[in-house]
Parts: structure tokens; sequence; C-alpha cells
């Protein structure tokens, strides 16, 4: 279920969530297109895989673990996820997370936010430390010199992080009874979202006197995930699903549309053109079309157990937490050309045109080619025998092996009629010559 905690003399309920920076692979329109079913490409796992928040940038994946504390893996090859290094102190009750230039802002839920020198990824130390006598921290963005900090109890912390050795506190910004969870930011305006109070909408255009301009509640308010796109937050929630809401006047947030299903433990989105990807707990991947806000529409998913925490799409992947199965890296199946290989695969795996179902325009679909004949998608003649692929496969003709094409027959055919021609051609020519030499000889009697 997300960052559910739950407290009887401590905490009770915990949810998490994903930061919402890079918004990649925006899904082309396409009359093509499709989508496949999603699949497991990698993951990554160790004794305890209590993940609850996940940041990546390149090649590498940040983990938010609240038994193992910053986990930083190597997911080049996103079949094979390798830990790099590890930031573990007393506490390591991390949760979601975000990363900017060569330092890791990490919310703690015992040791408030930390700041992580992750220059060298297989040492990551620790750089400083913002401490209240809450600590209940969920959720960081950071822009620029300034991170905004979702605090259980206290609402949105506005932090000065300028020098990393010695954050700061601005401001801070709260309700009675606060139960902060997750935001996001958006020029000078912070969403935050609270499982009680719904959605606040808090400008922050001078960060040491933050105001509250705007509110979405409704019978839920249990909001474990916001994510900004444009003019539209994207909140999930244990209630409502996935709810849609305008905000292109922040005073005055509407509610455009709403995705739900019978199981509503929804953690948070990640949204990626009219493509949200959400963690929804038990219930795994969900992949809703938002084209149309009014009438979201699941168009895919996964799941392979455990409780699906938070999600971030990075190069055609989704790289989700999970609090039973540790990191899972995801193709969610987007295939752009419609010829039966995802994204992923075109791009990643065989180097193909992901917008083109023939990259090398030789008769065979790319999927045909790797899945069906086994012939290379990006050579027009894989045996090199001088006739192309989908010729050959259309004729009957193997095209992996040179020896069976009709090349040797024609050959040897043409061969043939060459010797036939020609030895037509030296008859002829002898008879003629015969035929000359005897005119001769006759003439040459008569004189």
């Amino acid at each position: 279920m997300g960052i559910l905690f739950s407290l009887s003399a401590n905490l009770i309920v915990f949810l998490v969530s994903q930061n919402d920076f890079d918004k990649e692979g925006d899904i082309k329109p396409k009359i093509s297109a499709q989508w496949l079913p999603a699949t497991l490409v990698g993951k990554y796992s160790d004794d305890y895989n209590y993940s609850l928040g996940i940041f990546v940038s390149g090649d590498i994946a940040y983990v938010g673990n609240f038994h193992d504390g910053l986990e930083i893996i190597n997911v080049s090859d996103p079949t094979n996820p390798v830990l790099l290094g590890r930031y573990e102190d007393d506490w390591n009750r991390a949760t979601r997370l975000c990363v900017s230039g060569n330092i890791a802002y990490v919310p703690d839920v015992q040791d408030g936010l930390e700041l992580i020198d992750i220059s060298d990824p297989s040492s990551p130390s620790l750089l400083g430390r913002y401490a209240d006598a809450s600590n209940y921290t969920f959720d960081v963005e950071v822009v620029g010199d300034i991170a905004y900090v979702a605090e259980l109890f206290d609402g949105l912390n506005i932090i000065n992080v300028s020098d990393p050795s010695n954050p700061v506190l601005l401001s801070k910004i709260g309700n009675e009874y606060n139960w902060s969870i997750d935001l996001d930011v958006s020029g000078d305006i912070v969403y935050i979202g609270d499982s009680n109070w719904g959605l606040d909408i808090i400008s922050v255009s001078d960060p040491t006197n933050p105001i509250k301009i705007g509110n979405y509640n409704d019978t839920y308010n249990e909001v474990y995930g916001v994510t900004i796109s444009g003019n539209k937050v994207y909140l999930a929630g244990a209630g409502q699903g996935l709810e849609i809401i305008d905000v292109s006047n922040p005073t005055t947030p509407i509610l455009l549309g709403r995705y739900g299903d019978d199981f509503n433990a929804t953690d948070n989105a990640f949204i990626s053109g009219n493509v949200a990807y959400v963690a929804d707990g038990a219930d795994g991947l969900e992949i809703l079309n938002v084209s149309d806000p009014t009438n979201p529409i699941k168009i895919g998913s996964f799941s392979d157990g455990g409780n699906l925490t938070d999600v971030h799409f990075s190069n055609n992947l989704v790289y989700a937490s999970n609090t039973d199965n540790g990191l899972e890296i995801i193709d969610p199946g987007y295939d752009a050309d419609g010829d039966g290989l995802s994204n992923y695969e075109e791009i990643e795996v065989y180097d193909t045109d992901p917008n083109d179902e023939d990259s090398d325009d030789d008769g065979l679909s790319d999927y045909d080619e790797v899945e069906t004949y086994g012939t290379d998608p990006n050579d027009v003649d894989t045996d090199d025998d001088g006739y192309e692929d989908g010729w050959e496969v259309e004729n009957g003709y193997d095209p992996l092996d040179p020896d069976d094409h009709p090349k040797k027959a024609d050959k040897i055919f043409g061969y043939n009629v060459f010797l036939f021609i020609v030895m037509i051609g030296l008859s002829f020519a002898i008879l003629i010559y015969l035929r000359v030499k005897k005119l001769k000889e006759i003439n040459g009697e008569i004189s």
C-alpha cells in the first residue's frame, strides 16, 4: 500500500511514491502503435527488499530502502542490475528520494533529510543532515538551492541546501493533524498531498513565507502520491485510485477524471506524455492512457506479487520499488510501429527503428526477423547470397543458408544455357565454314 505507516504508539501507516523529474518517452501518435504485455526485464533484491522509493539518472538507479538506507545500483544492463554502493546509518529508514548533481537527497523517517555525496557511487558518504523534533520525512524535491520536504506531521518544510554540510530551515507550513506524504513542484508552486486534507497548493515565491492558495479534497482525501504534469496534478491514494486534477487555476482545482478498480491502494504515478505509470500496491504496475483526462483507460499492467510502492520511467523502461521484491525493471510493452517488438527491445536490444516495422526494408518485419526466422533485422541479406531475406522467405528458400537459394541453380542454369548457345554457335560456325570450304572447292574444280 504505499507509504502507509501504522501507529499505535509509533507509526501505523506507510505509503511510498516517486520523484517526478525528467519526463521521458512521450508516446508518438501512430495508427499502428500498440501495447504488448508488460514483462519483467530484471530485478535487484537482497535480504530485506523493503524498497520504498526510486529515482533513476542515466545508468544508475537510486533506491530508498526502509532497512538498507540508500542503495546505488548500476542498471546499464537492465537484465542484470548490480549494486555499486550503499549508505547506511543507525536507522536506515530511507523512503522516496531525489538526486541533483552529485548529491542524493534522502528522507529518513528517523533521521530527517540526509544529504549524501554520491560522486563515488561505490562509497557514498554523508555530507549533512537536517533534523528537527519530528523527522518523519517522506518525500523531497530539490529546485536550485532549495529542498522542499514533505514531513508527516509538519506539512511542508522548506530548507536551504546551498551549503550541503549545513542545511538550514527557511520556513514550514502545514495544517492541524497533518499527514503529509508526497509533493511535487512546478515553478513557484508546491503541490503537497496529505492523507487527511487532500491536496494543498502552496505558493513558495517567497520561500521564507509560503502561502496556501488552494486545496482539493473529496470524500477520500487519502493522498499518497502527487505528480504534476503541465496544468494537471495526478493524485494517487488508497481510496480513490488515480485522480486527475486541473490546476490551470491553482486557487480553484477541479477534478477532471478518476481511474480506480476493486483494489485502490495506489501509491504514486509517473507521467510520460499521455501515459500514466501507476504503482498500485498489491496490484503491481498499472499503465493508463490519460490522453483524455476525463476518461483514463487501462492499457497494460504487470504484477509478480509483492507491493509496488514507487515508479520511475526512463530509457523506455519502468523502474519500480517493491517492498517484497526490491527493485524491479519492467518493459511496459509500448510498440510504436506495431511490429510486435516493444520500443525497449527495438532501441536497446536489437538497435532497430521503433517507428519502422521493417528497419532494413527487406520485406520482413523486425519481429519476424528476430522471433520467427532468426535473421538480422538490420541486414537485408543475412546470409550474403545476393537475395533479400524477404524474397527468400516468400519463395521458399532459407534466408540463413547461403547454399539454399536459387543463385546456385541460376548460375548452373545460366552456365548451361551459355554453353548451349556457345555450342550451337560453334556448330553453326563449323557448318558455315565447311559449307564455304566445300563451295570453294567446287568453284576451284569448275575453274
